[in-house]
Formats: structure tokens, sequence, C-alpha cells
């Protein structure tokens, strides 16, 4: 016999419908619609949970990432007005002007992916700057704390720089190649033992 399971979507809209959920039940469903890449239900799903009382700083912090992340994502949205209303959440958990104000790499990494795609839109190089800072401020605090992803990202938009600096003949090619090389490493170093 088979078992009928309802769809995430089902879940989704019987919650706006008033069902209730706890914010765990609500954070497992965020996480399965997003397995389903329905990221525009996510989104929505996490906007009106934030309307409410969350109890903890740590659920808020998470529900507050993953908006952003939903938001960027959400095929729903103008790429650039994802993009923008992204950073808005995000600028409700640290200052977007400074990096250092946090030391939560999943936030930093989000800034980065979201600053990295808003260069992928414009093809502005100082977009791809930002999200340079984001991913260095991340890795600096322990490529091993995230399992290297802001690490990764952070050589990867090394790269890119030092390729469009290349076209310039800039000086800096050689410099960015040699950090992306030495965080690489690091990776290896730090990263690897640990899978």
């Amino acid at each position: 016999h088979y078992v009928i399971t309802r769809s995430t979507v089902t879940e989704a809209k019987d919650y706006f419908k008033g069902a209730a959920l706890t914010p765990e039940g609500v954070q497992d469903l965020v996480k399965r619609l997003k397995k389903e890449d329905k990221f525009g239900w996510a989104r929505r799903v996490l906007a009106k949970v934030r309307e409410e009382n969350i109890p903890t700083v740590k659920l808020r912090t998470w529900f507050a990432q993953q908006h952003a992340l939903c938001t960027y994502k959400d095929p729903d949205i103008p790429p650039l007005q994802a993009l923008e209303q992204a950073l808005a959440i995000l600028a409700g958990l640290f200052d977007l002007k400074n990096p250092e104000s946090t030391s939560d790499q999943e936030t930093l990494g989000i800034a980065g992916a979201i600053y990295k795609r808003l260069w992928q839109v414009t093809g502005q190089k100082e977009k791809l700057e930002r999200s340079y800072r984001y991913y260095r401020r991340g890795y600096d605090l322990g490529p091993e704390e995230d399992k290297g992803y802001t690490a990764t990202n952070a050589a990867f938009v090394l790269d890119q720089l030092a390729d469009i600096e290349m076209a310039d003949e800039a000086p800096s090619v050689d410099r960015r190649r040699a950090e992306a090389k030495e965080i690489r490493e690091a990776i290896v170093e730090k990263v690897a033992p640990l899978r």
C-alpha cells in the first residue's frame, strides 16, 4: 500500500493559512523546500516566521541567513532586485561595509555569494572586490570551521580578479595568484584531514 505524503508546498500553504508550526518545524520545512529548489516558497515562509517572536538568537540568525539566501536564489524576483533585497536582509545581521563586524562564517559566505552574483549580473569589478573581502574574512576565521567554504570561494574570487586585471596588465595579478595558491594550500592542510 502507498503512503500519501503532503508536498512541501502544501505544507507551506497550510502555514500561511494558519497551521501551527514551531520555529523548529518551520526550520525543517525551509530545509526541505530548499532541497527541492523551491526558493520562492522558502523565502515567503521565512519572511512570515521572521515576523513572529523567535525564542533564540541562534534561530533568529539562521532564519535571517536563510531568508537572504532564498531571496537571492528566488527565480521569481528579477536578479538585481533579489540581490539588493538579500543584502537588505543581511544588513540586519551586521554592518555590510565592515566584514570585521561579524565572525559568523555563514553570514560572511552568504554576503560573499551575493556580491559574487552582483558582479556576474553587473560586470562591476568592485562587486567582486567586496565579495572577496567577505570570503577572505571567513577564511581568516579558520577554514576548518566552515569546511573550507569561504576559503575556497576566496581563492576562486582572487583568480577571477587576477583574470580581469591580466587584461590591464596590472601588477597585482601575480600577488592575487600567489594569495589564491596560499589559501588553497591552507585548505589542503587544515580541511582535508577533517574529511
